[in-house]
């Protein structure tokens, strides 16, 4: 078995836990951060996150999760939250990936081993890595307790259908872009529910911050 570091998640995203990964040792967020014209990574908030003196013991809990997730193939976890041990989530409702991004296929391989590990709860999925999604589904099913979620890297590039492979697209504009579609608008994630529900819009909108 291998241990699993678990967050709770706080502000817009209180009431969710989730599992991430080390931002600033992944090259795909390294390349997207520095990269030019209107990409949202550029507003990259765990890379800000990650920056400041009182998170000094965040990055080295998130790289604990890069290495496990990327070393090997899991197919038993343990789960630690804090001084908590568990063997199953539990939670109604999980994200996947509130710090950092995909970054091998051995990493994917893992979220959905722990999807399916915990098939009572509902996962829902960020990640811009469309070619490891297209790659993946070549030789297996994404499990249906996992929600899908197109994050489009393109800010006032709304794309009003999800790519293939995926369930929903959230997508990122400045804040004067056509407001009366923006229906992702402060809220708490767990009062909306919309990108954790298949039946809810499939085409999320939200203010760049």
């Amino acid at each position: 078995m291998q241990i699993i570091n678990v967050s709770k998640l706080n502000g817009k995203l209180a009431g969710f836990r989730a599992i991430g990964t080390n931002t600033k040792s992944n090259k795909f967020c390294e390349k997207m951060y520095n990269s030019k014209g209107d990409i949202i990574c550029k507003f990259c908030y765990s890379h800000k996150a990650l920056e400041i003196a009182y998170n000094k013991n965040l990055e080295p809990y998130l790289q604990h999760n890069t290495e496990v997730l990327e070393n090997n193939i899991i197919t038993e976890f343990v789960y630690r939250q804090g001084g908590n041990v568990t063997t199953k989530l539990n939670d109604a409702y999980f994200r996947f990936s509130q710090h950092g991004e995909l970054d091998t296929m051995n990493h994917l391989i893992n979220f959905m081993n722990i999807a399916k590990d915990n098939p009572k709860t509902t996962f829902g999925f960020w990640t811009k890595r469309k070619d490891l999604i297209k790659e993946y589904v070549k030789e297996n099913d994404i499990p249906e307790n996992v929600i899908m979620v197109y994050s489009n890297p393109k800010i006032n590039n709304v794309m009003y259908e999800p790519p293939k492979n995926f369930d929903k697209v959230f997508n990122n504009v400045w804040p004067e872009f056509e407001p009366a579609k923006q229906n992702c608008t402060g809220q708490r994630c767990i009062d909306c529910l919309r990108c954790y529900d298949k039946e809810k819009d499939n085409v999320i909108i939200e203010a760049v911050k």
